[in-house]
């Protein structure tokens, strides 16, 4: 097994552009179940993977930056997916 790293990096910029002063909003990370790339022409909503597990919610709050991570075992050349969907 090998370690591996999930990271979401969003400038204060972007928290600035979605959220209301004084309001907080959630993002929700979701791992997805496919083992292969996903051509991003043919995705749609109708035809997205399905959600395996909820891997974290990440609040954002106005004028804030957020740097997460999350560290997890994988398999080496293993490809993983991942949606960041609002809550």
């Amino acid at each position: 097994m090998e370690k591996c790293e999930l990271r979401l990096s969003l400038p204060a910029l972007i928290s600035d552009a979605i959220v209301r002063p004084g309001h907080v909003v959630s993002l929700s990370v979701y791992r997805l179940n496919t083992t292969r790339q996903l051509d991003a022409h043919a995705l749609s909503y109708a035809t997205r993977p399905e959600r395996v597990t909820k891997v974290a919610n990440i609040d954002l709050h106005h004028g804030n930056e957020v740097l997460w991570h999350r560290n997890f075992a994988c398999s080496m050349e293993q490809l993983l997916t991942f949606e960041v969907a609002c809550s």
